[in-house]
């Protein structure tokens, strides 16, 4: 299924597919929904700009690789063996200035212009995620076809730290248009707040948008070759500040009050023109899609009408039981149970130390025939290794991966339960991922909170505590409950978190908003 627009621009002839945009990529989320769309004949490209994050990556989703980039920000896939794959050529990831720059032309049908961009774009990219820059100033001198001169331009690439690259554009008069236009949506958006939020003590200001406005006028022109633009986390501000209409607004943990995490953005009603901007593109979208049940009651107190609930994107294809690996991981590891908790260590936001302070009491039933496998990453992997020592369990843990997504459904489809987030009743990517691969998984769930996004409860395991985890533990392995488990888990995926499903969400929403909106 995909939706056909009468096309209402003059150049045009005929009917055809709807265009999106994708505007962000945390987690591939923005990657996958692209895809699902395209699949359905939807023209969707995603902007996936000064993002190079591994899990942020196709390569992460696509391909079966050993190992992991040294740097998980910058990641160096070459350096894994990868070579050969190219990116599809509708995920634009890079430079900001060069991927709009890439999109444009694209979309304009600029053929020799697009190929010579996608080309920069991939050498850019490499460049950045290598530890050498031997090829700096040959993708400078290419950049510089591309965008206004400036006879600076050398000097100011040399006087940049570990600078990759550095993209000058913009020309003076359409500036100056672009910049009364801006103020007027500025001041608009203001009186909005106003008017939103009333009872707020921190006001939206002049000062919370200038930062955005160079992007903003980039991005306005890029918009007006799509129907509509779907923003990822924070990244709806654009459209809103551009003037774009129809946007849809994308939440994946977006709307959680969190002022005590360790990130910049603390959630929408903290007081920070970041917070700001992202609470007032959500309650003016034409659409937000909602990945998190306990997001709820944020979308209701930002007065956001026009939000459903949908799923995280999952492959089901992708995600399926893979048990070639059982022999052997329990050979490699000498135990007869694995149990592998994938989740970051922020204890605040995941409770991994929940399950290490479980270790012992299973070591007090099961004895010394299981293995804890955890994953090194996250902001505390030291706290929780000290943590580890203090309980005198090192022998009964393992440290594995990262994983790609190839692997980690080999490690998922290989252990006896896959242990998730404990800090928030609600999915996080983990937990479908375990259920689609029909592992049994242990996570934070309230059915109660979640049957707003599904009328079934999902099969999860719930624990908040260690004696929690354990008592489920012990249920998980009693013999024939694995067989049972993973047959109701797949079969709850396929009804109710498939890709079918989150197209269906998607397509049938902007068949919503086309009608409710002009489209441009």
């Amino acid at each position: 299924m995909s939706i056909i627009l009468l096309n209402k621009k003059p150049d045009d002839v005929g009917r055809r597919s709807l265009r999106i945009l994708h505007v962000g990529n945390i987690a591939n989320n923005g990657y996958y929904n692209a895809k699902f769309l395209r699949k359905a004949g939807v023209d969707a490209d995603v902007l996936c700009y000064d993002n190079y994050w591994t899990m942020s990556s196709p390569e992460w989703e696509e391909l079966d690789f050993d190992g992991v980039p040294a740097d998980q920000i910058f990641p160096n896939w070459r350096a894994l063996g990868i070579k050969g794959y190219e990116h599809p050529r509708w995920f634009a990831q890079g430079p900001f200035d060069l991927c709009v720059a890439y999109l444009l032309a694209k979309q304009m049908g600029r053929t020799a212009e697009t190929e010579r961009l996608w080309k920069l774009l991939v050498k850019t990219r490499r460049l950045i995620c290598s530890p050498s820059y031997s090829g700096l100033f040959s993708v400078i001198r290419e950049l510089k076809k591309y965008f206004v001169k400036s006879p600076r331009l050398e000097n100011q690439i040399r006087s940049l730290s570990n600078a990759a690259v550095c993209v000058i554009s913009g020309i003076a008069g359409k500036r100056n248009t672009f910049h009364e236009r801006y103020l007027n949506q500025c001041r608009t958006l203001i009186e909005e707040f106003e008017l939103r939020f009333p009872d707020r003590p921190d006001r939206l200001t002049m000062e919370d948008m200038a930062p955005y406005e160079n992007k903003t006028m980039a991005l306005a022109e890029l918009f007006e070759h799509y129907d509509i633009v779907q923003g990822y986390a924070v990244d709806p501000i654009y459209p809103m500040l551009a003037g774009f209409r129809p946007y849809v607004a994308f939440e994946h943990g977006t709307l959680r009050d969190s002022p005590e995490v360790g990130w910049a953005y603390k959630g929408p009603f903290f007081n920070s023109a970041l917070s700001r901007l992202t609470a007032l593109s959500y309650a003016i979208a034409d659409h937000v899609f909602v990945t998190n049940a306990d997001c709820l009651a944020s979308a209701k107190r930002l007065g956001i009408s026009n939000f459903e609930a949908v799923p995280h994107p999952l492959d089901e294809d992708s995600f399926s039981p893979d048990g070639k690996y059982w022999d052997s991981i329990r050979e490699r590891f000498k135990s007869e149970f694995i149990f592998f908790c994938p989740i970051r260590h922020d204890w605040d936001e995941k409770g991994v130390d929940q399950y290490i302070r479980a270790i012992p009491k299973l070591r007090g039933i099961l004895g010394n025939k299981f293995k804890v496998c955890f994953t090194p990453w996250g902001k505390e992997v030291d706290r929780s290794r000290r943590l580890i020592s203090e309980l005198d369990c090192d022998d009964l843990t393992e440290w594995v991966g990262p994983f790609g997504r190839v692997r980690f459904v080999r490690w998922m489809s290989a252990s006896d339960i896959v242990f998730d987030q404990l800090a928030y009743p609600s999915f996080s990517g983990i937990t479908p991922r375990a259920l689609s691969c029909g592992v049994p998984v242990v996570a934070a769930y309230e059915s109660d909170i979640m049957r707003f996004m599904f009328s079934e409860p999902a099969p999860v395991l719930a624990a908040q505590s260690p004696d929690d985890i354990v008592e489920q533990v012990l249920r998980a392995i009693r013999p024939g409950f694995r067989k049972d488990y993973g047959a109701k888990a797949r079969a709850w995926i396929e009804r109710y978190h498939s890709s079918e499903t989150m197209l269906t969400h998607m397509l049938g929403a902007y068949d919503e908003i086309t009608q409710r909106v002009e489209v441009k």
